[in-house]
């Protein structure tokens, strides 16, 4: 088909890329800029047709709207006046109920009156009004005149207090032609319905006599002063003739173009004010009223002639600028496939090292990042290989039948094998007897890969432990089967069973030394409780005996083995933290402190100490060993308070897997460079004299046991909180 045109076109220019792709672009924009020109054309003959049906279909759809709710408001009246409330007679009834009604009534509501026909006096109504006032508006003489039921009278439009333009509704209640509802409506407030268009549209009614009495423009809250309600409209251009002469039955809307620019009235008042203008209007026969609606020339199908206008020369420079345009993307594509293939020589020479950055991002940007990867592709697979081939891992493959494909170098460190003597071997024929169904299920099950653990044989005939996975590779041209990727743990293994076979022997070694413990200090309490006796006995039979000295000294012995008693209590106690322990049990921690508190209740009276607690939830615990956590902090808070009396409050925080509680006081504190050593068997802070420095290390013990940590943070002088927590693990 084109092999007559490629004939006509010289060699030269048909070698030329650039030449081509520019011919090409010139004769395609041409053949587009016609078509447009011709289809431009006829859809501006086309829109210019539609504007004025569309001017008319809104002004109709305005009109229609305004005279729905014409007629609803007239049916409304009628509702108002077959009410049984309003045909009682009750004033105050009435008024509660039209009141009440008012609520479900449009928003453009102004009042709804009540009233005696026979002097226009309202009876009630929804506004605060005088019983006596008279009902004032436009037609009332005929109010006390006999009325049709069936069909309200509708007053003409008219101003309240100089600012509200309203219409009024009067029907007669049923039955009783002497009172009637009066039902006004704010047009102001209905205006507001009328589509908001800006200053390039407009929506206007005129009354019989041309006023202005509705528009988009005005708002109720301004009045007259808002635009130029009540005005006489000019006819300009017959257009209000034009609406009213149309004949009864015909399509009340219709539209009109105006060439001049708008009144002075729609200038200046309502800042109307375009060259030129369409108009569209709708007619209501009942009230001989017109709505108008205005937009501007512009805004209409102004945009449509100027393309008709200018659619010519701009298809003409258009065509010569996709001439242009495509010469230069044309050499601009050239020169940049005959770079790129510059680069691509460099990377069959082996340069994988070729700067392929561009700015473009089109369809040769595209190829040159394509070319890119490609480079990166390269240098990742041969840098794969190198990490492969000094990899410390061992890596193999295997294919469908479980036979060896490849074997990485490292065989021959791990195994003592070279990998080409492998290849083609089964793996299973490595494996330990044991071990093969592990790894034969690994294998099996590739496509969900798993960590398993299983023995080798090197090539001295011994067995080395392996860890690893087995994985089935897809995503990959270059690899197929599965790839076997482990690592030699013997050594691991066998340092594990001896730190394990260690631990057996430290658990061994400290149940002896806690068992020692217990049974040296339970041992010792014997000889304490004689030497105790003893002193005692010299006492009271020979302290008279002796002189003040020797008294002294006894009270010495007496003293020390007290403190020995008290010390090896506390070692007692310390020991039995895991060796009588209870077991853990979902516990309440406030029933806890409370039994604590009960029985300190003697030093907490003494010491007019005082005792916050924050709420607690039930825990997982040694009900008695927490007991004893709470009793030592609450005691040793109680008992460093200083000279004020002691301000002891227990916290408690939720953390994420574990219980935090706090105890802090108003204490004398404790310094910093002991506030470690004080958890240690036997260690006191600086200035103690009593205590065994047991407490705080049993505390520890106990926390320890509970999965947590215990810790101390203070000021010396000014407080001391001490923290532990318990593991919700427990």
């Amino acid at each position: 088909m084109f092999d007559p045109i490629r004939r006509i076109v010289p060699d030269e220019i048909r070698r030329s890329y650039v030449l081509n792709f520019g011919l090409s672009l010139l004769f395609l924009g041409t053949l587009v800029g016609s078509i447009g020109y011709l289809t431009t054309t006829e859809m501006t003959a086309a829109v210019e047709r539609n504007v004025m049906e569309e001017h008319a279909t809104v002004a109709a759809e305005e009109g229609r709207n305004f005279r729905t709710w014409h007629e609803q408001n007239k049916r409304l009246t009628g509702v108002l006046t077959a009410t049984d409330v309003v045909r009682n007679r009750d004033p105050e009834a009435i008024q509660r109920h039209l009141r009440h009604q008012l609520v479900f009534f449009p928003d453009a509501t102004h009042s709804i009156d009540y009233v005696n026909t026979t002097n226009n006096r309202i009876l009630a109504g929804t506004r605060e009004v005088d019983t006596l006032q008279t009902a004032d508006f436009p037609d009332s003489s005929r109010v006390n005149t006999n009325l049709d039921p069936a069909e309200p009278l509708v007053t003409e439009p008219y101003l309240i207090n100089d600012k509200t333009l309203v219409i009024s509704y009067v029907r007669p209640v049923s039955g009783q032609p002497e009172r009637a509802i009066i039902l006004t409506m704010d047009l102001g407030a209905y205006g507001q319905n009328f589509r908001t268009h800006g200053r390039s549209e407009l929506t206007l009614v005129v009354d019989s006599d041309n006023r202005i009495i509705m528009s988009d423009e005005f708002d109720p809250r301004y009045g007259v002063e808002y635009g130029q309600i009540f005005e006489r409209l000019p006819d300009q251009h017959g257009i209000l003739q034009t609406a009213r002469s149309i004949d009864p039955g015909q399509d009340p809307s219709g539209a009109m173009e105006v060439g001049d620019r708008p009144s002075e009235l729609l200038s200046d008042g309502y800042g109307f004010n375009p060259d030129g203008y369409v108009v569209g209007y709708y007619y209501f026969p009942e009230q001989d009223w017109v709505l108008l609606f205005y937009q501007s020339t512009v805004d209409s199908y102004g945009f449509v002639r100027a393309v008709q206008q200018y659619g010519t020369l701009v298809t003409v420079v258009s065509v010569l600028l996709i001439g242009v345009v495509g010469a230069i993307l044309g050499r601009n594509t050239a020169v940049a496939v005959d770079r790129l293939t510059r680069k691509a020589g460099r990377i069959e020479s082996g340069d994988f090292d070729v700067d392929f950055e561009t700015n473009r991002i089109d369809n040769i940007g595209q190829l040159y990042r394509a070319f890119d990867e490609m480079q990166c592709t390269i240098r990742e697979h041969l840098r794969a290989s190198a990490l492969i081939d000094n990899a410390s891992d061992l890596i193999t493959q295997v294919d469908e039948n479980g036979d060896i494909t490849f074997q990485s170098p490292s065989s021959h460190a791990i195994l003592g094998y070279d990998p080409e003597e492998m290849d083609g071997t089964p793996l299973l024929s490595y494996i330990h007897p044991d071990d093969k169904s592990t790894v034969d299920s690994a294998l099996s099950d590739a496509d969900n890969p798993r960590r398993i653990e299983f023995r080798m044989q090197d090539a001295d005939g011994d067995w080395r432990v392996l860890e690893g996975t087995c994985e089935k590779v897809t995503d990959n041209p270059f690899v197929t089967g599965v790839v076997v990727t482990c690592h030699d743990i013997t050594d691991r293994i066998e340092r594990q069973a001896e730190l394990e076979e260690t631990k057996r022997e430290l658990e061994r070694s400290n149940e002896a030394l806690q068992q020692f413990a217990y049974i040296a200090s339970h041992d010792l309490q014997e000889p304490l409780r004689m030497v105790s006796s003893y002193l005692d006995l010299l006492s009271s039979e020979y302290g008279d005996r002796l002189d003040e000295e020797a008294n002294e000294y006894i009270e010495f012995a007496v003293d020390g083995a007290e403190r020995m008693r008290n010390m090896i209590d506390g070692l007692l106690t310390y020991s039995r933290v895991k060796t009588r322990a209870g077991d853990f049990e979902p516990i309440d921690p406030n029933e806890v402190i409370d039994d604590v508190c009960l029985d300190l209740k003697l030093l907490i009276e003494n010491e007019d100490a005082t005792i916050t607690t924050d709420s607690f939830p039930t825990i997982r615990a040694d009900e008695n060993q927490l007991r004893q956590v709470f009793q030592n902090l609450i005691k040793n808070a109680i008992e460093h308070a200083g000279e004020d009396p002691p301000e002891i409050h227990i916290g408690f925080t939720e953390l994420p897997d574990a219980y935090r509680f706090s105890v802090e006081d108003n204490g004398v504190g404790i310094p910093e460079n002991q506030q470690e050593k004080i958890f240690e068997i036997f260690e006191q802070a600086s200035g103690e004299e009593s205590g065994t420095g047991i407490g705080l290390a049993v505390c520890k013990r106990i926390v320890e046991r509970h999965g947590g940590d215990i810790w101390v943070e203070s000021t010396v002088g000014e407080q001391t909180t001490f923290y532990f927590t318990i593991s919700k693990q427990n």
